[in-house]
């Protein structure tokens, strides 16, 4: 009788850098893990033909096919493919009172329930009908399957997919594989990481004062203000950045670092920036978790103008991109959220602007527990549609005045920039209020 083989154990790979960081610093089941966009669509859209594009960007992005496998020691987990069948959920809100605000309600449900990081899909489809406000996609992953980039490529290919199907169009888009990359284990190379790891020892070691320390306990929920950018506005920022070989989320990041330490009678500032890490054509072509965050430092004078300060950031930028991924070697990783004030940026301009000649709203989401005391988020999802910077901070570390306080300074010092460029950046007058009306310096700002 022929010998039953015996069946073997799928193939695991280590965590990426970003993935592990993930892992680090945030709770391994928990809501802050996901990640989602919801998009709006006036009318109704094809069903079949939704989930063949869902379907086919799905077997292309095979980040979205990883699995963890929990180590028996409770030490880091692996990771292994195992593809599964593409979901999407048919939910009807057409009676609500308001379909549109309860597809809102929906994506906040959705992004607060945790995806568990070991279950057998790290993602949530569900397709919406609105009634007369059309339909609605939702999705929802895990952040491990996906950063921002990665979820905007992906939402891209599907809705591009959609309507190629619908016009017998061919659509082929170049898509690299994660599992790929991440299996020849480049990216996680011990002698390259301890390299690395040195580094981000000695920025960490010389960066290690917060601008805005931390609440004691935070708060389960963040706070959001979101400010539109006029499009006269935006559009001077830009052409400012391009004289300047620097770009519009720098420029914001660089008001923000000024009106911080301003506030705190400081010459310099350390923000933690987030970077996809994806340097060469082929990564950005590529989805799976490849973002990290690392410590920043920027030092400015008095006499310096805006482009001078902008040239700085550049170079240093450059600098700290040539070592990236943050690595850090020693103490614990997630001391790196000490460092208080985040700065992202979603510069999706390339995400597909109407579908079938109808406009398309595509809203990135966000989880709503704090990710330290101030994030804050410049969003350009291109020029058909709003650009807008998020300030989503933890009541327990800032009121929402001084916030407000913050937007302010933010774009009073980017205005003065823009019409006095040849001036050394102002001095403001920056104070940030409390509820009770008394003006305290930002680093005490805790309730």
């Amino acid at each position: 009788m022929p010998v039953a083989q015996q069946a073997r154990e799928p193939e695991t790979f280590a965590l990426t850098p970003g993935q592990r960081l993930l892992w680090d610093d945030l709770a391994p089941s928990g809501a802050q893990l996901n990640i989602g966009s919801l998009v709006l669509v006036p009318g109704d859209l094809d069903v079949d033909a939704f989930y063949r594009a869902l379907a086919q960007s799905l077997a292309e992005h095979d980040a979205f096919s990883i699995r963890l496998v929990a180590d028996p020691t409770g030490g880091v987990p692996r990771q292994r493919v195992e593809p599964t069948k593409p979901l999407l959920q048919l939910v009807d809100l057409s009676a609500a009172l308001d379909p549109t605000a309860a597809a809102h309600a929906r994506a906040r449900q959705l992004m607060a329930a945790p995806l568990d990081s070991f279950g057998p899909v790290l993602y949530r489809s569900q397709l919406l009908d609105l009634g007369a406000d059309g339909c609605a996609w939702l999705f929802v992953a895990n952040h491990l399957a996906a950063d921002g980039w990665s979820l905007a490529l992906f939402v891209d290919h599907v809705l591009r997919r959609y309507a190629a199907d619908i016009e017998g169009e061919p659509c082929e888009p170049k898509i690299a594989s994660f599992v790929e990359w991440a299996r020849e284990g480049k990216a996680t190379n011990a002698a390259r990481l301890a390299d690395k790891a040195a580094y981000w020892d000695a920025r960490l070691d010389a960066n290690s004062e917060a601008l805005l320390p931390p609440p004691a306990v935070p708060s389960p929920t963040a706070r959001s203000l979101t400010t539109p950018i006029p499009s006269p506005l935006h559009a001077r920022m830009a052409a400012y950045c391009t004289e300047h070989r620097a770009s519009p989320q720098v420029l914001i990041q660089a008001a923000l670092g000024v009106a911080l330490s301003q506030a705190q009678a400081r010459t310099g500032w350390t923000l933690l920036l987030t970077s996809s890490n994806r340097r060469g054509a082929k990564l950005r072509r590529m989805s799976g978790q490849h973002a990290g965050v690392h410590p920043f430092r920027w030092d400015f004078d008095a006499d310096q103008t805006m482009a001078e300060l902008l040239t700085q950031v550049r170079q240093a930028m450059l600098q700290d991109y040539r070592q990236l991924p943050f690595q850090p070697n020693a103490g614990d990783r997630s001391a790196a959220v000490e460092f208080g004030v985040r700065f992202n940026s979603y510069p999706f301009e390339f995400l597909l602007s109407e579908l079938e000649g109808r406009p398309l709203t595509i809203l990135p989401l966000r989880s709503e527990a704090p990710i330290g005391p101030l994030e804050v988020i410049y969003v350009d999802l291109g020029p058909a549609r709003e650009r807008t910077v998020s300030f989503n901070y933890d009541p327990r570390a800032l009121s929402g005045a001084e916030v407000e306080a913050i937007q302010t300074a933010i774009f009073q010092l980017i205005e003065a920039v823009l019409d006095s460029p040849e001036h050394p950046i102002p001095q403001l007058d920056v104070t940030y209020p409390r509820a009770l009306g008394q003006a305290q310096q930002l680093a005490l700002a805790a309730d």
